[in-house]
């Protein structure tokens, strides 16, 4: 789907004519028929001459011999010229001047037709793109053109979808064939185009509309005679690139100097009228959201890639590759057309064409893409950034739930619900029941950022709370998907920090101080550990870069998600440290005492070396491990509540722990040798030990 969009600089070439008095049989103007053509010969010319070459009022009057201002009044078609003029215009643009194209202001035909008139409709195609070729997307085409229909009842269509997926280009073809029919159920006497990329004001677009449409209305508001307009007549107008009036700190809400816009949207949307309006957006605004999901009159069309347009661009360049890896390219880019031609233009320039070279670099984001997804991040709230960092992370098809089980320090529910609906709006992610994902350029967007702001964490140059928030690894899922994150996520870190710091050496150095931080930040002990990831993160990043960790010192720290399960940690300590979700190579002595929990669920070992631990049966990783005697745990005991752990070894102490938190609760010395047996009574009040 090709699509050269006509620049903002260019004079618009106005295809309603308003009522000319003239009093004189002086010049003509060009008619209906004739305007189209001359505005199909400038778009053509755009999209021969390039994205860069802009068709203005000054190039024209160059190639045609014209005044700029003859050209001007020519392209606005308010005033009547020479025939000779307008000749030279049309041979500048490679046409010949024909019978149709022109008359005489005061020929009835000037006038327009009448409202009820059965000819296809006059069209103003403003900034519409030329659209050269269209693959697929028949289903949506058609959904489309049924709810065009008047019949329908349909007065507001909200096409949304990311950046570069296609939205205009549908928009334009459905139009197309709006044009194409003479007269058909949808029965529009006028269509409108209109980009508002730039932000314009709602009074200057209505005025423009009103006085090509209805220049015979001049009582009322400016509103009130716009919905006079629709009521009387069947106008079809499309408002394109409709984000672009949208507020960025809150998702669908409109700028404080666009609001206007909203009773805009709530006119078509809740009040009886003939027409149609088309928006296009990547965000849904919140106006609609408050209409009736199975109403008639209000629809919306939610765009996702296209496999057909991806293969079609794909088969027509001169890639080489086979029929899997053309359909393995297009996967990564999401079948977003956009996407697939800045990558096939990578290919082309960068591999010679080559698709298998690329694929094996695993990176999609290229050229234009990148400040295209920055644009639409740089308007999320910190919630939102912090769904799509834990989306990316997760790679996966993920639950609200699950994100909220994630989420350090813990968010609101109801601002993990708000949050996900904004990201909804915003077109950021997809959704298959109640799981949450996110298209692959997408993906690799979010990730590059949080690998970016981790490593500027660690490097000491950007904010801290990344490394604490979020998990580049985590031990609960798949193993791919495990892999993915080590290569995607870890990987990415350690070479922005090889990059930043220049030595695997000066690498580990600095991740080992970061380490040796936290422990010295570490609270009074006894106290909760605060809940973190960046001790599993490190851990993670020195297991990545072959760092020797014997002797690391994790006191006290939450380390969560360490994976590393057969990496020895000889010396390491652990005491206090917090173990949820990670593996831990299983080293530890000889085995002398066995004692389960009363819940049936744990158990407690006591080792040669004098440490005491408790297990779960459900997992692969202790609950806690505590040094309780300098060598030969004899014998442990729970207490008949399993509130209390009690162990003997080798020296002449009894000690009694807190077996939830594996806290030192007593000594009980006084004994005149080695205690080899330890039991609570059937109460629980008392002791024995021999």
């Amino acid at each position: 789907m090709h699509a050269q969009v006509v620049a903002d600089s260019w004079p618009t070439v106005e295809l309603f004519r308003p009522v000319v008095r003239s009093r004189r049989r002086r010049g003509v103007v060009l008619t209906t028929s004739g305007q189209a053509r001359l505005s199909a010969a400038r778009r053509i010319l755009a999209s021969q001459d390039g994205p860069d070459t802009r068709t203005s009022q000054e190039l024209l009057a160059e190639r045609s011999g014209l005044s700029v201002r003859t050209v001007a009044r020519i392209l606005a078609g308010e005033a009547p010229v020479d025939r000779q003029s307008l000749e030279a215009l049309f041979q500048a643009l490679g046409l010949s001047l024909e019978a149709g194209d022109c008359l005489h202001p005061q020929d009835p035909a000037a006038i327009g037709d009448p409202p009820d008139s059965p000819a296809a409709p006059a069209i103003d195609w403003g900034e519409a793109p030329v659209v050269d070729a269209f693959h697929g997307r028949q289903e949506e085409l058609a959904s489309l053109s049924s709810w065009l229909e008047e019949p329908s009842g349909c007065r507001l269509i909200s096409v949304l979808g990311l950046g570069g997926i296609g939205k205009t280009t549908l928009v334009t073809r459905l139009l197309q064939d709006q044009a194409a029919q003479q007269a058909g159920d949808a029965g529009f006497q006028a269509i409108v185009w209109r980009s508002v990329r730039n932000a314009p004001r709602l009074e200057t677009v209505l005025r423009e509309w009103l006085s090509r449409l209805a220049p015979e209305q001049a009582e009322g508001s400016v509103l009130d005679r716009f919905q006079r307009l629709i009521r009387e007549r069947r106008c079809l107008f499309v408002l394109d690139n409709f984000e672009t009036l949208l507020d960025a700190g809150v998702a669908g809400s409109f700028r404080a100097d666009y609001r206007d816009y909203g009773e805009l949207v709530r006119v078509f949307a809740e009040t009886s009228h003939r027409s149609l309006l088309i928006l296009t957006s990547r965000e849904k605004p919140l106006e609609l959201e408050a209409c009736d999901p199975g109403s008639q009159a209000v629809r919306t069309l939610r765009l996702s890639g296209s496999r057909e347009a991806a293969r079609a661009l794909l088969d027509a360049g001169d890639l080489q590759g086979s029929a899997e890896e053309r359909g393995t390219l297009a996967e990564r880019c999401g079948h977003s057309p956009l996407a697939v031609k800045i990558v096939a233009a990578a290919v082309r320039d960068l591999f010679g064409g080559d698709i298998a070279a690329f694929l094996r670099q695993e990176a999609v984001l290229l050229g234009g893409l990148r400040p295209l997804l920055q644009r639409q991040f740089e308007r999320l709230s910190a919630q939102e950034r912090t769904l799509m960092s834990w989306l990316a992370i997760r790679r996966d098809w993920t639950s609200v739930e699950e994100l909220f089980a994630d989420l350090v320090p813990p968010m609101p529910r109801s601002q993990v619900m708000g949050a996900m609906q904004g990201l909804q709006r915003r077109s950021l992610v997809e959704r298959r029941g109640d799981r949450f994902s996110q298209q692959p350029v997408v993906m690799e967007y979010a990730g590059e950022r949080l690998v970016e702001e981790i490593a500027e964490a660690i490097a000491g140059s950007g904010d801290p709370a990344p490394l604490h928030r979020f998990a580049l690894l985590q031990t609960t899922v798949t193993d791919h998907i495990r892999m993915s994150q080590a290569e995607l996520l870890l990987g990415g870190v350690v070479l922005v920090l090889l990059g930043r710091l220049g030595s695997r050496q000066a690498v580990v150095a600095r991740l080992r101080l970061v380490l040796d931080g936290l422990v010295q930040a570490v609270g009074a002990p006894g106290g909760p550990v605060e809940a973190s990831y960046a001790a599993g993160n490190l851990l993670n990043l020195l297991h990545r870069l072959d760092a020797d960790l014997s002797g690391v010192n994790l006191t006290g720290l939450a380390v969560r998600h360490a994976y590393l399960p057969n990496v020895p940690l000889p010396r390491a300590d652990l005491s206090r440290a917090d173990l949820s979700g990670s593996v831990l190579t299983k080293t530890f002595g000889a085995v002398f005492a066995v004692a389960f929990h009363p819940d049936g669920e744990r158990f407690a070992t006591g080792e040669i070396t004098g440490r005491l631990r408790l297990w779960s049966l459900h997992s692969d990783a202790w609950l806690w491990s505590r040094p309780a005697a300098p060598q030969w745990l004899w014998a442990i005991a729970f207490s008949p509540d399993g509130t209390l752990l009690a162990a003997s070894g080798g020296g002449r102490v009894v000690t009694l722990w807190d077996s939830e938190h594996g806290q030192l609760v007593r000594e009980l010395a006084g004994h005149g040798d080695q205690v080899y047996g330890v039991a609570f009574d059937p109460a629980g009040l008392r002791l024995a030990a021999a």
